[in-house]
């Protein structure tokens, strides 16, 4: 059910990922929580807002490829924020714990 559950994406590297990310963000219009998201400095900034970069994409400002960049996402709240429609991670070990018991991934 949209709003209440998170999709989550295994992002394996060389497996044609980036034509998955510009399928979600460019064509289906959803707003993405993956690496390009803490692009140009703002992968720092204390709250969760929403970026939009080159082709449109739409991306919340966290980076979720890295350990460091989930720790950030997961103490500001990514997923009851209610900002992210996908997650996408290489890490899905330390990737999995941003969801909570009401917003889970999928």
């Amino acid at each position: 059910q949209r709003g209440i559950d998170i999709p989550f994406y295994w992002h394996i590297p060389r497996s044609g990922g980036g034509t998955v990310n510009d399928v979600l963000g460019s064509c289906l219009k959803l707003t993405l929580a993956a690496d390009a998201g803490a692009s140009e400095g703002h992968g720092h900034e204390d709250s969760l807002k929403k970026v939009t970069f080159a082709r449109s994409v739409t991306y919340v400002n966290v980076d979720t490829s890295t350990h460091q960049g989930i720790e950030r996402a997961k103490k500001l709240n990514l997923a009851s924020s209610g900002l992210v429609d996908v997650v996408i991670s290489p890490l899905l070990h330390d990737a999995s714990s941003l969801f909570t018991s009401t917003r889970r991934g999928r």
